[in-house]
């Protein structure tokens, strides 16, 4: 397992692995980073492991944690991170795993959001937070959500995301006010019951509606660019 991790601000970085059956953690020493640069921590393989960062606030990567299938991945104090990577379509986690996002404080620099073939716990991933559903990802392009268990999706309006791929798990799609989306790919149908796309005006609304034309649950449909 390696960790890429790169900070936003010259600091000391430094890691601990817990097997959770050593008496004594592995502690990678803490080293001096220079702002933007690489920093790799890495550990053998092992069951049970739990890893904590230090420092995860300033960290804008992480690298990519696919291959990490951790069944808990705890991400609320990294809110400057520019990708979060734990699916992948070649080497899927093997794993269900907990995804524990912010509440609170947004992620302002995400950009990219690989679920690809990840098997969560919640199947509900929401994007927002609070009463007044604030953007939790008001930097967010890219999101890869296919071959995953995610049935329901929430983004915030106005969100500037591009490419959106979901899965067929997906029960709901409601995407309001999304201007630059421009890739939308859905898996499959069969298992839609609401359907939303509005104001979002490179989407092709066409397409989506022959997808869905022989959905067996379909309940409500509400397009505005046919």
């Amino acid at each position: 397992m390696t960790f890429e991790l790169v900070p936003d601000t010259n600091m000391f970085l430094g890691a601990n692995f817990n097997s959770g059956q050593a008496t004594v953690p592995s502690i990678k020493s803490p080293t001096k980073v220079q702002a933007g640069t690489m920093w790799s921590c890495s550990y053998g393989p092992s069951t049970n492991l739990n890893t904590y960062i230090y420092g995860a606030s300033h960290l804008l990567q992480l690298g990519d944690l696919s291959l990490c299938n951790s069944t808990e991945y705890s991400l609320s104090n990294a809110t400057n991170l520019t990708t979060i990577k734990i699916g992948d379509e070649v080497h899927p986690p093997i794993v269900t795993t907990r995804l524990n996002l912010s509440n609170n404080i947004p992620y302002k620099n995400l950009r990219t959001l690989d679920l690809t073939k990840t098997k969560l716990v919640d199947t509900n991933l929401s994007l927002v937070v609070g009463d007044d559903r604030h953007n939790l990802t008001p930097a967010l392009e890219t999101l890869k959500l296919a071959g995953s268990n995610i049935e329901y999706l929430t983004l915030a309006p106005f969100t500037p995301i591009v490419n959106l791929s979901l899965p067929s798990s997906i029960r709901k799609i409601e995407l309001v006010n999304l201007l630059n989306l421009k890739n939308l790919t859905i898996e499959g149908y069969d298992n839609l019951e609401n359907v939303e796309i509005t104001n979002c005006p490179e989407v092709n609304q066409l397409a989506v509606l022959n997808g869905i034309y022989n959905s067996p649950n379909i309940d409500t449909i509400k397009l505005d660019n046919l």
